[in-house]
């Protein structure tokens, strides 16, 4: 037994152990609490200071974080409206106050910061009514000025006798410049870019400071009472410590991307079973609305807009392959219901939709309006559209809730065009449309007196959503997209949002106007018509027209009568025919108004001919083994087949005796001749050629040669219409180049847009039904030795592409991922720098240590390139012996320089060991920087790096030398 002393003595220690861990507990509570201050926070004060999913959210915000973190206090907020914490400041309730300004009176009673931020009070403007004076504030005196209500600087704009508007907030004071009730608005530059940006309103910008009597400028500091003169000192420390630049960012941040960070690339990497199932895929038809600008729509013939460019960046980013089914909104939704798109891109999410479609996340939020002829008349609540005709978009998401309220009075339309056609002919009151795409349209139409009347707001219906919606069967292709959204970097969003919605626009509104110069009798001729011009068309002349199987204009003549219906104003009825000659009785007979696309030689007495609009270049076809001509003499003595028509036949045969010139009345038949031997040679037009080729599935033939004559179209009207050939030949004058490269481009638009043959596609499931019933058994024999070959094959598509030495790229990889990287570059508005690496004195290092010494050096080298270039945009390959290139997307805040003397350095500084010997290498590195554009010859940027490779080399090597025209590049 142990002894009672014993026991005294532990109970003893125990007391003691007990003793210290209370006081260890005690110390650390204590000094817990001496580092946790409480901040006072306005909870109103976007982008600076608000409640956000119930956390403290902004720009001060995250100062104050920053500081803690270098302070070691911990921040406790308490959040409310200015007054409440003011108060409870005053009263020592709370330890600091933010974002507040110094007075003299303030500062009696408490101590202040440096400012860690000045607010300044700017003028903004619409990009696309831009003021003509904003220096002065007698020179704003012309225009309708918003302002805040009760602001502080009121008194003194008021004193200068301008128009001022009040408003009770500041994102109805952004409203009301982005719909055009004010010319411009006065207020805080940080805060107006912020809303404007969250809400869509990319075209407001700030037009510049204003000059207030010096209250143009407020201060935003930290402060405490007077009786904490060490928290001061801590908070006026952490302060300090703060770079500038970080500042900088953080201001960017907020007033462009909403607070998110802005990483130059995201990290982004498909699962192997994703790129599996993309490989799997094949082709999406992907739908895009054909008139629904800046978001899609056609141009020159081929669609365009933000969706687009989205969708595009996904491209890049997965794999993924396209191809574009343009129409209208109708037509898509319908195919997608029916299983015949993949993906529709600009759809919105409703409960109904879910049942047809798997949705991604959003990639932009429109704000809808109301567009309306009476000035007066704005939109508060539905109760505003009793008595109205509303006109919406068919289809659109919100329409039966629209419906719910308004019945009868909601009329849909097809297409945006005849809905705003009708808001200008009074056929409706009011028009609901995207704000961008309605601005477009009525740009477009040239209409006049159409104002926004306020935003479209109903419960649950607060903006239209773009996403894309993908068919249920593809369910995974939804995953998919949202990881490549969540990928496009806030830099790449804002890049793409600028091109089609700030001041920049990509979209022309001018590229088919309204004729124009028409005399009095050609307009009450187009009056008389009834709006509608009737075309005679052959159904089935492929490519130059047809008749698709909706029963619209397709082929190179749609683009010319697209362009004539819009600069007109009229309907286009098609009268369907077989061939050219059944076309020309019926316009001679005036059972139509105009044949559109009619070539010179086809020329009779009851037609008259507009001049010559377009051009279809003449071509020679061969048999795949002969070799180019250079010209005809070269057929000397052999069989040509000709087109019966063409207009060069008879000047042929006297130009060329030699040659036997066979009449052929099809182009078909010409092509079957020629593959049989019985031609030698056939004379066709390009496009025509083509699309039989391709119809016919031949490979053997293809262009040999060059004609130095033309199929030359027209446009043809009854001989004794002078007054409509008069007009026809105006609209042919007025025609641009760019308007004549867009026929031909609008053809290969069309041609992906056609519909599926649903007999063909019956017939090729079943024979491939057959098909994979009898190949089951053998699939599943030769799975393990296909597995085995895919594995083999991934091996050597690696191997090709990659340098066998050093592991970096080969030549072959260079080759392929240049130019990809600079015609994304080009795409995304985006520097790229290349830079040429070469090792000095290599050859000495090779007759010093053997060759394979220099091995393990151009290892090493390797090693070190793939140290400091590991982002995922950067690039490296080992462009032969000791030479290196890199190549890398960039934005202008990159030091390029420095990225390339730390390379340099770690090489000098490194030392390479082989076999127990130092060998000490260095690299000389010539960069070039710049901004691709269209007309950049990515060659001419390498020819500028290896220039500064020489001049690093000739000034002594071990270097980095940039390119002269790198400054003037970025």
């Amino acid at each position: 037994m142990k002894r009672r002393g014993d026991q005294k003595h532990s109970s003893s220690l125990l007391t003691v152990f007990l003793f210290v861990i209370l006081g260890l507990i005690s110390f650390s509570l204590s000094a817990n609490t001496s580092n946790r201050v409480s901040v006072g926070v306005v909870a109103d004060n976007e982008p600076y200071s608000w409640m956000n999913a119930s956390q403290p959210s902004g720009f001060s915000i995250d100062v104050l974080e920053k500081v803690a973190s270098l302070t070691e206090l911990t921040f406790e907020y308490r959040v409310g409206s200015w007054p409440e914490v003011y108060s409870a400041f005053l009263r020592g309730e709370i330890d600091v106050i933010d974002e507040i300004s110094w007075s003299e009176e303030r500062a009696n009673s408490m101590l202040f910061t440096e400012p860690y931020h000045y607010r300044n009070t700017v003028i903004m403007q619409d990009s696309n009514r831009r003021l003509d004076s904003v220096q002065r504030i007698d020179g704003l005196r012309p225009y309708r000025i918003g302002i805040l209500k009760d602001i502080y600087y009121a008194p003194l704009l008021y004193t200068q006798n301008l128009e001022l508007v009040e408003y009770d907030l500041l994102p109805n004071l952004v409203r009301a410049l982005a719909f055009g009730w004010v010319d411009a608005i006065i207020g805080p530059d940080v805060t107006l870019q912020f809303l404007a940006q969250r809400a869509g309103f990319r075209h407001l910008e700030v037009a510049g400071a204003l000059s207030l009597d010096g209250v143009q400028q407020e201060d935003f500091r930290l402060a405490v009472l007077k009786d904490k003169p060490e928290l001061h000192a801590k908070l006026e420390s952490g302060l300090q410590s703060i770079e500038p630049e970080w500042l900088a960012d953080l201001t960017v941040r907020w007033q462009e991307y909403g607070g998110k960070h802005l990483p130059l690339q995201t990290s982004f990497q498909l699962s192997q079973p994703e790129q599996d199932y993309i490989r799997q895929l094949g082709p999406l038809r992907v739908g895009l609305m054909r008139d629904y600008a800046p978001f899609s729509f056609l141009d020159g013939g081929s669609v365009q807009g933000l969706s687009v460019d989205i969708l595009k960046r996904i491209q890049d980013l997965t794999g993924l392959q396209v191809i574009p089914v343009v129409d209208q909104w109708s037509s898509l939704i319908m195919w997608l219901e029916a299983g015949e798109l993949d993906v529709l891109a600009n759809m919105s999410f409703s409960e109904e939709r879910q049942a047809i479609a798997r949705f991604s996340d959003v990639y932009y939020i429109i704000p809808n309006v109301f567009f309306s002829k009476d000035l007066d008349w704005r939109y508060t609540d539905p109760s505003d559209l009793e008595g109205l005709r509303v006109a919406i978009g068919s289809g659109i998401y919100y329409e039966q809730a629209l419906r719910d309220i308004i019945g009868d009075s909601l009329f849909t339309y097809v297409d945006q065009a005849s809905m705003f056609n009708a808001l200008a002919n009074n056929h409706v009151d009011v028009v609901i449309a995207a704000l961008p795409n309605g601005n477009h349209w009525v740009s477009q139409l040239r209409l006049t007196g159409v104002y926004v009347a306020g935003e479209f707001i109903l419960e649950g219906f607060t903006g239209e959503d773009l996403r894309f919606g993908v068919k249920p069967s593809l369910a995974p292709l939804a995953d998919i997209l949202n990881k490549a959204l969540n990928a496009i970097t806030p830099i790449e969003q804002s890049v793409i949002q600028n091109r089609w919605l700030g001041s920049q626009s990509g979209i022309s509104y001018s590229s088919n106007p309204p004729l124009e110069n028409l005399t009095d009798e050609e307009l009450d001729y187009l009056s008389a018509l009834d709006k509608t011009l009737r075309i005679c068309v052959n159904q089935n002349q492929m490519p130059l027209e047809a008749i698709d199987q909706r029963g619209r204009l397709t082929g190179i003549s749609s683009s010319i009568v697209e362009s004539l219906s819009e600069r007109l104003n009229l309907r286009m009825m098609l009268f369907p025919t077989q061939n050219r000659s059944e076309s020309m009785q019926a316009l001679s007979e005036g059972r139509c108004d105009v044949i559109p696309m009619m070539s010179e030689t086809e020329h009779t007495e009851k037609l008259a001919l507009t001049r010559s609009y377009y051009s279809l270049p003449a071509v020679v076809l061969g048999r795949i083994e002969v070799p180019f001509i250079n010209s005809l003499n070269e057929l000397t003595n052999q069989r040509v087949g000709v087109l019966e028509g063409f207009v060069a036949f008879d000047p042929l045969v006297s130009r060329y005796p030699t040659i036997t010139f066979v009449p052929i009345a099809t182009e078909t038949d010409g092509l079957r001749q020629l593959q049989s031997g019985n031609l030698n040679a056939l004379i066709s037009s390009l496009p025509t050629a083509s699309h039989s080729l391709q119809e016919l599935g031949v490979a053997d033939i293809r262009v040999i040669g060059r004609v130095p004559f033309d199929w030359n179209f027209t446009m043809a009207v009854q001989v004794e219409n002078d007054v409509l050939l008069g007009i026809l030949q105006k609209f042919i004058d007025s025609l641009t180049d760019e308007d004549r490269r867009g026929i031909e481009n609008a053809w290969r638009t069309v041609k992906l847009e056609e519909s599926m043959d649903w007999s063909w596609v019956w017939r090729i499931v079943t024979i491939a039904l057959l098909i994979v019933l009898m190949l089951v058994y053998w699939n599943r024999r030769l799975g393990a030795l296909n597995a085995k070959l895919a594995l083999a094959n991934e091996k050597l598509a690696f191997l090709s592409v990659t340098d066998e030495l050093t592991g970096l790229g080969n030549r072959a990889f260079f080759d392929r991922e240049y130019n990809r990287l600079h015609q994304l570059a080009v795409r995304q508005q985006q520097g790229m720098m290349v830079a040429m690496l070469d090792v000095d004195h290599f050859k000495r290092v090779n007759d010093t240590f053997g060759h394979v010494a220099g091995d393990h050096c151009l290892q090493f080298l390797a090693t070190c390139i793939k140290q400091v270039f590991k982002r995922d945009t950067d690039y490296t390959a080992r462009y032969g012996g000791e030479e290196f290139v890199i190549f890398t997307l960039m934005d202008a805040s990159q030091n390029i320089y420095e990225r390339c003397e730390t390379l340099r350095q770690l090489v000098e500084e490194s030392q390479c060991e082989f076999e127990g010997q130092t060998i000490v290498l260095t690299v000389s590195i010539g960069v070039h920087g710049y901004c691709p554009n269209l007309s950049s010859d990515p060659e001419h940027a390498m020819r500028l790096a290896d220039a500064a490779l020489y001049k690093a080399k000739s000034e002594g090597r071990n270097r980095v030398v940039m390119s002269e025209t790198e400054q003037k590049a970025l």
